[in-house]
């Protein structure tokens, strides 16, 4: 049946649809849900902060939406000795919340707080905005840097996949028929690093032009022993800097040079720049070497 908050009335009696008509089912459990699923036009709802303004917008036409809030299954926030496990039903503001995750995964805790205001950090969650890999989310960006991985299980059963193979295009995340992401699992690095992340918006709340996320160790003598930097919203998906991270590992914290255009050129070049509405290729081009900077500079502070 279409879910009754979906219509409305207008005019003299008539029915003018909000929406394209699909059958909603409330599943309460997870085999009942990937039973739902197995039909290739049903789509899953968690937080639907992507998804209701693309189904209101009339951009997809589901032949049934599978929501997933009753399901009890799904993993919580799971500390474990190397890793953080976030279920698919964590929501944006439960990060920030949580101590678990401002202690141990700074860089994540960092992030989400640039996201929305807090009506959308209720309801969106974590696993939803890395299945809907905008080029500009910070989610996937913080996924891409600590090299996070999935959990997803389907019709052919468990099995996991890295956020590097599961990115196969914007919006477009590598999933088969009827598969669902049940969880995500998160790298933590070691307690005395540093995380850094910084964003460039025309307002705030808008859509990034530009985003950084760096990780930091430096040895005893506060000299770079790791890093990472990954840099989101100049491409179509978050890339990793490994030919910048080279450059920088051995320098000391105390003299870092200024990242310039052409230091961060070597990673993007052989990707597509975005061009939008919202900013040029050039300008993007621009932004990235200051994203990455203020990302390095703020991990280079807090690491001990």
């Amino acid at each position: 049946m279409l879910h009754p908050s979906f219509s409305q009335k207008s005019g003299a009696g008539s029915a003018k649809q909000a929406l394209r008509w699909f059958s909603y089912h409330a599943p309460s459990t997870l085999s009942d849900a990937l039973r739902l699923l197995e039909d290739g036009s049903a789509m899953p709802l968690a937080g639907g902060q992507s998804l209701m303004p693309t189904l209101i917008a009339r951009a997809i036409a589901p032949g049934a939406i599978v929501d997933l809030n009753r399901i009890q299954d799904f993993p919580d926030v799971e500390l474990e000795p190397g890793r953080l496990r976030t279920g698919a039903l964590v929501r944006m503001q439960q990060v920030i919340d949580h101590p678990d995750i401002a202690q141990n995964l700074p860089l994540l805790h960092q992030a989400v707080s640039h996201i929305g205001h807090r009506a959308i950090r209720n309801r969106g969650t974590l696993v939803g905005s890395l299945c809907q890999l905008d080029p500009w989310a910070e989610v996937p960006l913080v996924a891409c840097a600590l090299e996070a991985s999935l959990l997803i299980t389907g019709p052919s059963g468990p099995r996991q996949a890295r956020f590097s193979e599961f990115a196969a295009a914007p919006n477009r995340p590598l999933l088969a028929p009827g598969e669902l992401v049940v969880a995500a699992d998160w790298p933590l690095w070691r307690p005395e690093h540093g995380a850094g992340f910084s964003e460039v918006a025309r307002r705030p709340n808008d859509p990034a032009l530009a985003c950084a996320a760096a990780l930091i160790l430096l040895d005893e003598n506060r000299h770079i022993q790791r890093v990472v930097l990954a840099i989101g919203g100049v491409c179509p998906l978050p890339i990793r800097c490994h030919q910048l991270e080279a450059l920088l590992v051995g320098k000391s914290a105390d003299d870092l040079r200024a990242i310039t255009t052409d230091m961060i050129e070597a990673d993007l070049s052989g990707h597509v720049i975005r061009d939008d509405a919202l900013a040029d290729a050039a300008y993007r081009r621009h932004l990235a070497p200051i994203v990455a900077a203020r990302a390095v500079e703020q991990a280079v502070s807090r690491a001990r």
